[in-house]
């Protein structure tokens, strides 16, 4: 990562005779070397995020498999004495920070669902990644039935850790790349990892006008976007005030919520054009099948019309760079017509929903439509 390495260690227990004998459970131990003041106190907030987290949540409850535990934390080195913080270069901070956790166990849920990681996709035709296909990968591979399943067991699973998450901090890198799955024969589990970037729930509706946008490009909210192009002025005096709102208390809502779609309509294969034309064709289904699946084929559309512009933005700002990017977004006004997009999408999924609640199996459907 940015900061630092995670390795795989194993406990010695003590009283331990020789190396590689009275091993205990087999854990993470991250090793960041900060380069300055902050990076350093976001090191040592991780860690304090981790601990508090871990007091948070119900002891052997089943929410303990989804986030890494805490177990210890130490720092080696210190800031050069005499460095005054509004004056701190890089050279003036000689430390690591080794934070021991639980080691848990899944494949990344990005390769899981595309086949391919995170660097892969910088580069992958935006097409492709809308539409595949992803040898091999679960992309695909579900009925809209299952797919929802699928969205239902991520929701319910991560809602316990989300919920005591949100009065101690914000993780702010919600992203596919850093959720662990394991695809069982009969259910899924996930896990969320990396606090690295993490803020304090606390004061982040004062910090956020001042720290840097940190996560993955695609699951920015507009505010972040309006953020990087026009300030926080703009944002602020924006007259959809919501916009601000979701910035400074809802971060991490949008991010899982844009990931659980991209979920649903990743696994969701959709039936070929000829089955889809007989669903859609007066005389050959019924009312109640017709306009449900009308319905669910704008949502679709709707959700890659968002998911195209997130992509494009994600792969503009990792082959141009941060101020390329700046700048052509505010060229082209694509910011306003992300929102206009999430709009639209939003619509549809209630529209969808509701017409779903009425059809026959429908309703486990018409439940997701309307979390997400």
């Amino acid at each position: 990562g940015s900061f630092g390495v995670v390795w795989e260690a194993q406990e010695l227990l003590a009283g331990a005779a020789q190396v590689g004998k009275s091993k205990g459970p087999t854990v993470a131990l991250k090793c960041s070397k900060p380069t300055n003041k902050q990076m350093l106190e976001a090191c040592m907030l991780e860690a304090e995020v981790l601990r508090s987290l871990a007091a948070a949540l119900p002891s052997k409850a089943d929410c303990l498999k989804r986030v890494p535990q805490y177990l210890a934390h130490c720092v080696v080195g210190d800031v050069l004495p005499g460095a005054a913080a509004s004056a701190m270069t890089s050279r003036e901070v000689r430390s690591e920070v080794f934070v021991a956790m639980t080691k848990l166990e899944g494949r990344p849920l990005d390769q899981w669902l595309y086949g391919v990681d995170e660097n892969r996709l910088k580069t992958v035709d935006v097409s492709q990644v809308l539409k595949g296909p992803f040898p091999g990968a679960a992309f695909g591979t579900r009925t809209l039935a299952g797919a929802c399943r699928v969205v239902v067991q991520l929701l319910s699973q991560m809602s316990s850790v989300f919920m005591p998450l949100s009065g101690i901090a914000y993780h702010r890198d919600i992203s596919a790349h850093n959720f662990l799955i394991r695809d069982g024969a009969d259910d899924v589990q996930f896990a969320l990892l990396d606090f690295g970037l993490a803020v304090r729930a606390s004061s982040w509706h004062q910090d956020f006008q001042s720290r840097n946008i940190s996560g993955d490009p695609r699951y920015f909210t507009p505010a972040a976007w309006m953020l990087i192009v026009y300030g926080h002025k703009y944002l602020q005096a924006h007259p959809d005030s919501s916009f601000l709102g979701q910035y400074k208390s809802r971060l991490d809502h949008f991010s899982f919520g844009l990931l659980c779609l991209e979920v649903l309509f990743g696994l969701w294969h959709v039936p070929d054009a000829e089955a889809a034309a007989k669903l859609a064709t007066p005389g050959e289904a019924p009312k109640d099948a017709i306009e449900p699946a009308q319905a669910l084929g704008k949502v679709r559309n709707a959700w890659h019309g968002v998911w195209q512009d997130a992509m494009r933005f994600f792969q503009m700002f990792h082959a141009k760079g941060f101020a390329a990017t700046r700048e052509a977004l505010a060229r082209s006004q694509a910011v306003s017509k992300y929102a206009d997009k999430l709009r639209t999408l939003c619509t549809e999924l209630r529209g969808a929903a509701e017409l779903c609640k009425g059809s026959e199996g429908g309703a486990a459907v018409a439940a997701v439509l309307e979390v997400l």
